[in-house]
């Protein structure tokens, strides 16, 4: 691994971003000093489909055209923005243009969460009730071919990005049912009365092994690592670079970066104070969180390699979201976003 890591992620999951639009924002990174950009190709909606969609679990074959139509169907059904996926020859092209300017690539395909897209085709390609108590976005762990397949899926695109020397693949598994009423998907999981922890711990260690012996470096945020504290659902592959954002907040009992540290994983610090969502602005009582003016102000006072609650961090991450895919990425947004980029090297120039 690098001494210190410089990533910017943008969620390309969530809202549609255009080839050109992903390769502009290559070339500012390139010219500040980045040294990969995570692009979310699964958050919610599914933006990359590959050249061959079949699927195949140990219980069901899916064809290349049922996959590529439910998925299409499941983009427009999350957010329509016309032009909802890119091709695998464009991918391609955003790939060579990177590794010409020097800037890796870190594709993020979150799983088992974040779903929405995924969780709408597996309903159309007829797997029953694949969502865990109705969420629209988590994959039930306990529905056999619902969970086989979001892996197939997601080991497919491993297979992909790796075989264009991607060195380091992000699985998400973050905010995992976070959309249910009263008690949020890890608090579910580890229900004395019905436990399946072990079983997410399990699909993750999979997932990281996949990773692994495809030469790359298993990335995941901190949600899902030994929520709550909880060791019961056994211990997670210490090779997976834990990607920190948040300690949680009240019903939302996240491990301290310390007590994953602790483990054996490696911290790639992504301070949710250095987070903009698109769109928002505000500084004053009242306004959203993750404005504009609010990531301003947190890259200028919290240094590069600061980990909340303490430690060291192998690398950081600076990170623009699209919790609302619709505002449209003008003229505005895109100078809003290379200033975010321009002003955090800036602060934090390397020796």
């Amino acid at each position: 691994m690098m001494a210190h890591l410089r990533v910017f992620h943008i969620d390309s999951g969530r809202k549609y971003f255009s080839p050109e639009d992903i390769r502009d924002l290559i070339g500012v990174l390139a010219e500040n000093g980045f040294d990969e950009m995570e692009i979310a190709i699964g958050n919610e909606g599914w933006r990359l489909l590959l050249d061959d969609m079949t699927v195949e679990t140990p219980v069901g074959s899916y064809t290349d055209k049922d996959v590529r139509n439910a998925l299409k169907a499941g983009n427009r059904r999350y957010c329509d923005s016309g032009a909802n996926e890119w091709t695998e020859e464009e991918m391609d092209g955003i790939l060579s243009f990177a590794a010409e300017k020097g800037v890796g690539i870190i594709p993020l395909l979150d799983v088992p969460g974040h779903m929405s897209s995924v969780v709408t085709a597996m309903t159309l390609l007829g797997i029953p009730s694949p969502s865990l108590k109705g969420s629209a976005s988590a994959v039930d762990p306990d529905n056999a071919e619902a969970i086989g397949f979001a892996g197939a899926l997601v080991r497919k695109y491993i297979d992909y990005f790796t075989s264009r020397s991607c060195r380091y693949i992000n699985f998400g598994a973050d905010e995992y049912g976070i959309d249910l009423d009263g008690v949020t998907g890890f608090a579910r999981l580890q229900d004395k009365s019905n436990y399946a922890y072990g079983r997410f711990i399990d699909f993750a260690n999979g997932i990281a092994d996949h990773i692994i012996a495809k030469g790359a470096v298993p990335v995941m945020y901190n949600d899902g690592m030994y929520y709550a504290c909880d060791l019961g659902g056994g211990m997670l592959r210490r090779e997976i670079v834990c990607s920190y954002w948040t300690a949680g907040w009240k019903g939302y009992d996240l491990a301290p970066a310390s007590f994953i540290a602790g483990k054996g994983h490696a911290i790639l610090t992504t301070h949710r104070e250095w987070y903009y969502v698109l769109g928002r602005e505000g500084m004053g009582k009242g306004t959203p969180s993750f404005t504009y003016e609010k990531a301003l102000k947190g890259i200028e006072t919290i240094p590069e390699g600061t980990v909340i609650g303490g430690g060291e961090a192998m690398g950081s991450m600076l990170c623009v979201w699209c919790d609302e895919p619709d505002v449209p990425y003008g003229d505005r947004e895109k100078e809003r976003v290379r200033s975010m980029i321009r002003l955090f090297a800036e602060k934090n120039a390397k020796g």
